[in-house]
């Protein structure tokens, strides 16, 4: 740590001098790592076969070391053959970061940016850091903060929940707290988590799923993968959902029948109801049926 904050290892690219340098000389903000998020430490041949696969988008880039005279090298995925242009990144006498001589900034978080929001090439709207990123088809639904879409991850099928960049934060941290607290066969699964810059100011957050289909709780207590689910599994599930959704929404979760003898009861109370469902009647404990009675059809 240093007085200014958090301080990251370093090596100059010119001088190939190694140290530290505070955080903030390499983005604005922590969470914001726009060239660290853009940096290969790889060939410059690789760099530019990894920007000409055809998914690749325009204005994907990759900054890699390997360039000529000790400098920089920028490249820069493009819409015209040979679809990646490279641009040399080299100090001028004021040990400013300049590229070919022109755009001069003392940081080169600063000069990037500079390129993102005025392109110097035609060829591209904007810079995006390159990265393995989930190819999104049809949307599923729609929320207040969230896109869900099949699409595909690492040559596999998936499903992306996409969070808009006006969500809360609150809204993913409780998603991803939900996702990594659910852990059994009948429950989907979490690949991964990632996101992609949209802009220099705005990233796209993802949440990576195993495939399913986008059925209600209704639909799932009647399908096979439930019926293995034990009563503890049952009640922990519940126990989660309650917890996570938002308490302006539990009044969703309500009895809407009259079994057992009861008014309408929140979804806070349903836990007692459903075990004493499943002792009383166990000739229903495949298909649910009294439980699904309870439920109502805008159940997620």
């Amino acid at each position: 740590l240093s007085t200014t904050g958090l301080t990251l290892p370093a090596e100059n690219i010119f001088t190939k001098c190694r140290g530290y340098v505070n955080a903030s000389d390499v983005t604005d903000k922590h969470e914001r790592s726009f060239i660290l998020t853009a940096f290969r430490d790889i060939k410059r041949d690789k760099a530019v076969s990894l920007l000409s696969q055809p998914e690749v988008e325009t204005g994907n880039f990759i900054l890699c070391s390997e360039s000529a005279n000790n400098g920089l090298a920028l490249m820069i995925r493009t819409d015209n053959k040979p679809f990646v242009k490279v641009y040399e990144i080299h100090p001028n006498k004021s040990n400013q970061y300049c590229i070919e001589g022109q755009f001069p900034f003392d940081r080169l978080t600063d000069l990037i940016e500079h390129c993102s929001a005025n392109p110097i090439d035609s060829a591209y709207n904007r810079l995006i850091p390159y990265g393995e990123f989930p190819t999104l088809k049809e949307i599923i639904t729609e929320g207040h903060f969230t896109h869900v879409y099949h699409g595909t991850f690492k040559s596999k099928e998936v499903v992306v929940k996409n969070l808009k960049p006006e969500s809360p934060i609150s809204t993913l941290l409780r998603d991803i707290q939900y996702l990594k607290s659910v852990n059994h066969p009948v429950c989907v699964r979490t690949l991964e988590i990632t996101y992609q810059w949209t802009s220099v100011s705005s990233t796209m957050i993802m949440i990576i799923m195993d495939p399913f289909e986008g059925i209600t709780l209704k639909e799932f207590f009647s399908c096979a993968g439930f019926y293995s689910l034990k009563l503890n599994d049952l009640l922990k599930m519940y126990t989660e959902v309650r917890n996570y959704v938002p308490p302006g929404n539990l009044r969703k979760f309500i009895q809407s029948g009259n079994y057992p003898n009861s008014s309408k009861k929140e979804f806070t109370n349903i836990l007692p109801v459903l075990k004493f469902c499943w002792q009383i009647c166990p000739k229903e404990r495949q298909t649910f049926a009294q439980i699904t009675k309870w439920l109502r059809k805008e159940e997620f």
